[in-house]
Order: C-alpha cells, then sequence, then structure tokens
C-alpha cells in the first residue's frame, strides 16, 4: 500500500501509553504505575510526581502464557496454581518497589474484566473505570471454573477474550497484592490515544493537560469539550477571570 512501518520497542509501547494516561488521571504528588496487558508481553510504566521514571516490558502476555499453561477449553486448578506462580514469579524479577498510590491498567483483555464490574454494579461507562480488588479475587474464581464458552456468556466480558481472561486477570490480582492496594483503573484505548498525541506534538502542538506542571486533568478535558463544540473561548475566560476577582473581593 506504499505505507512506511515503524515496529516499537516494548519500551516505547509503555512510554505512549502513559503520555496517553497523563491526559486522564491527575499525577501530581503520587506514584503510580500504567500496565499494559497484550497478547504477548506486558508493559509496566513508572510515573513519580508526574514524571515517567522508568519502562519495563516483559513476555508475560496472556496469550502467550494462557497457551504454555492451559491444555484445554476449561483450566484445571493445578493449571490455575502453576499459572499464578508464574506470573507471581516472573513479576517479582521487575517491578520496582515504589509506594504506588495508584495502578491503571490499559488493553481490550482488562478493560472486558472492568466491563463486567460496570454491568453487575449498575453503572454508566466511562473510558476510565474503577473496579474494586475484591470483586477482581470473586471473579478470579469464577472465571477459572468456568470453560472459555461459558466465561463468554458473562455479561460485559467480550467473547473473543474469554480464553485469556483468566491470565490477564491473574496478572491484575498479582500487582494489586504486591502494592497492597484496594482496586485498579481501567483506560481504554491507551495505545491509540498515545500515538495520536505523540504525532500532535511532533508537529508542534501542545494538548492543554501538558501546558505546565499544575495544569489540573479535570479542567483541561473541560477545555477540550469546550473547543470541540466551538464555544467562546475568549469569552468565557474573561467571564472566568472576572467571577474570581469578585469572589476574592467580596470573600470578607
Amino acid at each position: 500500500l506504499g505505507f512506511d512501518i515503524d515496529v516499537i520497542s516494548g519500551e516505547e509501547e509503555a512510554r505512549l501509553i502513559y503520555l496517553a494516561a497523563s491526559g486522564y488521571f491527575n499525577l501530581t504528588d503520587i506514584n503510580a504505575i500504567f500496565v499494559d496487558i497484550g497478547g504477548g508481553s506486558t508493559e509496566l510504566s513508572y510515573s513519580v510526581d508526574a514524571d515517567l521514571a522508568e519502562s519495563i516490558t516483559t513476555p508475560l502476555g496472556c496469550s502467550r502464557i494462557t497457551q504454555k499453561f492451559v491444555a484445554k477449553h476449561k483450566a484445571k486448578p493445578e493449571e490455575v496454581s502453576k499459572l499464578k506462580k508464574h506470573i507471581d514469579k516472573e513479576l517479582g524479577k521487575i517491578i520496582e518497589d515504589y509506594d504506588i498510590d495508584k495502578l491503571v491498567f490499559t488493553g481490550g483483555t482488562v478493560n472486558s474484566l472492568a466491563q463486567v464490574y460496570i454491568r453487575r454494579s449498575n453503572m454508566s461507562d466511562s473510558i476510565v473505570k474503577y473496579v474494586d480488588a475484591t470483586f477482581l479475587n470473586h471473579l478470579v474464581n469464577e472465571l477459572a471454573g468456568k470453560s472459555y464458552e461459558d466465561r463468554g456468556k458473562i455479561p460485559g466480558l467480550e467473547a473473543e477474550r474469554a480464553d485469556i481472561s483468566l491470565a490477564a486477570a491473574l496478572i491484575v490480582q498479582s500487582l494489586l497484592n504486591h502494592y497492597q492496594l484496594p482496586g485498579f483503573y481501567s483506560f481504554a484505548g491507551g495505545l491509540r490515544s498515545g500515538i495520536t498525541i505523540d504525532l500532535l506534538n511532533k508537529m508542534g502542538i501542545e494538548l492543554i493537560f501538558q501546558q505546565g506542571d499544575q495544569v489540573d486533568v479535570r479542567y483541561s478535558k473541560l477545555m477540550e469539550t469546550g473547543r470541540k463544540y466551538n464555544y467562546e473561548e475568549e469569552h468565557a475566560l474573561h467571564v472566568t477571570k472576572l467571577a474570581k476577582k469578585l469572589f476574592d473581593a467580596l470573600k470578607k
């Protein structure tokens, strides 16, 4: 087709995912990990006080380890045990002992797991989802006890990801246990968004959330929404300025 193809490294993939996620999370004064679980590998990006400190890639992909440890369409208890031990061992080799405040996952399979939680909790869907660790532990047991076909019938879980859903859930569970966190965030479309933002940056376009160290992510999203619908930005900013002046002057 005449396209030039750029093959990126796992570390570059992790950087792009971090770039995308930084547009949805306020990262100042916290430590976070952004994890992309793919079929063949998993990438981890460590953010320390809004700076990308380290990116690590590991061949701990959910398709790869499912094929290695699960022989048939329903995992045996001993296979689940071996799979869990392998994940803990491999993650133990690479994870850094930062004091982590927030754990964020990207990738279609984890987003599908989060969708199950959203459905069962009767919550509205969104790009960013929060999932409770207790729910995940129950879901791991549920997935381990079902065949691929029966997993595909779980509302919210994509049928085409049913076979690898247990491996992905176990990777999430292992990281939650290691950092002793009460839950995790799922972020949809990480790599695609990261590539788009990176391309815009290379064209000299800086997005609102990238403008300065103290830009509030929620505020930047409001600004982006306003620009999407062609609001009168100069007028709105002037009204904001006057409102703040009135508030400060009348505070007493």
